[in-house]
């Protein structure tokens, strides 16, 4: 009996341990069960992350979806680790692509439109944070200004006369 990861002849073969129809060495399994803790360990780290909860509610309401595809998964997973996007700014770039820039609505998208959308999203997202915090500094207070009249409408002299009509 030879294990399935390794290869290697499992002797005796009462050691040999037995997942989903495999049989593997003692040491192959402990390995393959370590990782399958890591796996655990990092979806449940996902599933606590309140920024990765609240983009894939907002991936799934938009895709008409009951939770995410592998395709988007994989893609989600791509600009957060190898472009190190933040979960927060790839809904902001989802959010301004699909609710706020003009786009073909019968045309098929998925995620990976975002790489194209990312900058110009981000630039729109921080001008928007700038004049709100300018909004903040400014006081609305009431101010009442009183105008003079100017001078050069009262003196100007009528071209013509009652009489002369």
């Amino acid at each position: 009996m030879k294990c399935a990861k390794c290869h290697q002849t499992i002797s005796p073969p009462s050691s040999a341990v037995t997942y989903r129809s495999k049989s593997y060495c003692p040491a192959c399994f402990s390995t393959l069960k370590d990782q399958a803790v890591k796996k655990d360990k990092k979806t449940s780290a996902l599933l606590n992350d309140p920024d990765f909860l609240d983009l894939s509610f907002y991936l799934c309401s938009l895709f008409s979806i009951q939770e995410l595809t592998p395709l988007l998964r994989k893609q989600l997973s791509e600009y957060h680790n190898e472009k190190h996007w933040s979960w927060k700014s790839i809904a902001l770039a989802a959010k301004y692509f699909f609710e706020l820039s003009p786009h073909d609505e019968n045309q098929p998208v998925s995620l990976g439109i975002l790489p194209y959308v990312y900058e110009e999203a981000m630039s729109y997202y921080r001008s928007l944070c700038q004049a709100q915090e300018f909004n903040q500094t400014v006081s609305l207070e009431e101010k009442t200004r009183y105008l003079a009249p100017s001078h050069g409408c009262a003196s100007i002299e009528s071209s013509f006369r009652m009489e002369d009509l």
